[in-house]
Order: C-alpha cells, then structure tokens, then sequence
C-alpha cells in the first residue's frame, strides 16, 4: 500500500503543471466570458431604457433584470470550449501517462516494473491519478460557477440582478449537464461510463506494447468490441423509443451490469499483460 501511495503521488506531481494550467485557463476564459456576457447584456439594458429597442440579447425584459444564468447562457460557447479543452489534455495524459514512461529518454518503465511489489499496483497507480485528476478538474469547475456568482454580482447593479437556481446555471450550456448532471442515475452513468472507457483504453495500450506492431489492431480491435458492447444494447432495446419492451429503468440495469462486466475484463486483462506479458 506504501508503494502504491507513492506511485500515486509520483504520477500526480508529474501532471500538476499540466493541470494547474488548464484550472487556470478555465477561470481566465469562463470569467473573463461571464463579465463580457454581464457588459453585454446590461448594454442592451441601457439601450431599451434609453431608446426602447430590442437587442439580440435581450427579448423580452419586462422585468429590466438580468441572471446568472442567462448571462452563462449567451457565453456558452466560450465555457463550452474551456471543458472541451481540460477533456481533452485529459484524454492526451491517458496515452502520455503510459507511454512517457517508454519513450522516455531513460526508459523510466524498466525502472518501474522491477520495483519490489506488485505490477498491478503500477496500473492501479496511473489508474488513480487520473480519476483524481478528473475529480479535481470536476470540483474545480464547481468552484468556478460559485465564484463567478460572486463575480457576476459585483458586475451586475444589484437592481438589475434576477435570483438564479444552480440546476438553471447548469443547464445554461449543454456541456455542464453532462459535467454535473442532477440525477444520481444520470451521473453515476456519465462517470461510470468515463472511468470505463479509461480502464477500456489502458488496457488496449498494454495489448499494444505486449504483442507491438500485431498488437495495435488488437488494440483498437479490443476497444471497438467495448464500445460496441456498450453501445450496441442500447439502440437495441429501444432505450429512447416509447414502444420499447423495456423500461427504462431495466434498461438501465441491464447497461450498468455490462459496464461493470467490461470494466471487470479489462481489469483482468491489463493485469494479466502487465504480470505475465510485458517484461524489462
């Protein structure tokens, strides 16, 4: 367990540069976007006052209010691409966190594996780190919206500020509710669903560096066939269609036991390669 604990901690002080940059890029564009919105639509504010002239961000204003969440709402692209870019780097570091350690110019992986314990607890390190990562860009994003309140408040008069609900800011852009989605169902789904496909494409990578050059169409073999099996039930059961045998909520059951089923496979299987097949 100690071994594990520094293996963790090894593979999360690598990567805090990285992260720490894109939380701050996410601050920068997200308040920055949010006091450009706020400007924007108190502009049009002034303007129906001034001239009684509708804008394009302003429709209907009987009230002569503003809210949070209307104000993320015509600044969505912006939030959009900030989540879109932390994803991103996020899924790079699946392959970086790997294969750094090969193409390394010390070939750090040789050092790792003859370490005196266990392999798995190398898989189980990288594993973690990642889910924290995520987790931390995740609570990170949280803060974020409860600063921007704060932000938006000190922008915005206090008699042009219209009281906004947390589940109206998140649903202000599509990519938030699926970052932080309300339902307990919906977000165990969602999370589930990512921390499978990382298990997912771990593994393909340790195919890919046991069997090489074979082993990248074993790979992509191996993560097409996971993918199909998650997605393939799905549409076949009808899960969006109102004459579906099912219901929903057996459908949903019957998806949760074939991601644990894949999640438990790929487990086996990345540490049966890293135990038996990949060698120094």
């Amino acid at each position: 367990m100690n071994r594990y604990l520094k293996l963790v901690h090894m593979e999360i002080h690598r990567f805090r540069y990285i992260l720490a940059a894109l939380l701050g890029l996410v601050a920068v564009v997200q308040w920055g976007a949010l006091v450009w919105s706020a400007r924007k639509m108190e502009a049009a504010l002034d303007e129906v006052e001034k001239f009684g002239r509708y804008t394009f961000y302003v429709n209907e204003l009987s009230d002569r209010k503003i809210s949070y969440a209307e104000a993320i709402y015509n600044a969505q692209q912006l939030y959009i691409l900030s989540v879109l870019t932390v994803i991103g780097v996020l899924c790079a570091y699946l392959l970086f966190v790997w294969y750094r350690d090969w193409l390394g110019r010390s070939t750090f992986i040789y050092r790792l594996l003859m370490l005196p314990s266990a392999r798995s607890s190398i898989y189980l390190a990288k594993l973690t780190a990642i889910l924290v990562c995520i987790m931390v860009s995740l609570a990170f994003q949280a803060l974020s919206l409860v600063i921007g309140g704060a932000i938006f408040e000190v922008v915005v008069p206090s008699d042009r500020q219209a009281y906004s609900y947390f589940v109206d800011i998140v649903d202000a852009t599509r990519v938030l509710e699926y970052l932080m989605p309300m339902r307990l169902v919906d977000f165990a789904l969602n999370y589930g669903l990512g921390i499978v496909a990382v298990l997912v494409i771990f593994t393909g990578i340790l195919i890919e560096r046991s069997y090489r050059w074979i082993g990248i169409a074993y790979a992509v073999g191996y993560v097409l066939f996971c993918g199909a099996a998650i997605v393939i039930p799905i549409n076949a059961m009808g899960m969006y269609r109102s004459d579906s045998y099912l219901y929903t909520a057996e459908i949903v059951g019957i998806e949760f036991a074939i991601i644990l089923l894949i999640a438990a496979v790929s487990i086996w299987l990345g540490f049966r390669l890293i135990r038996r097949k990949i060698s120094v």
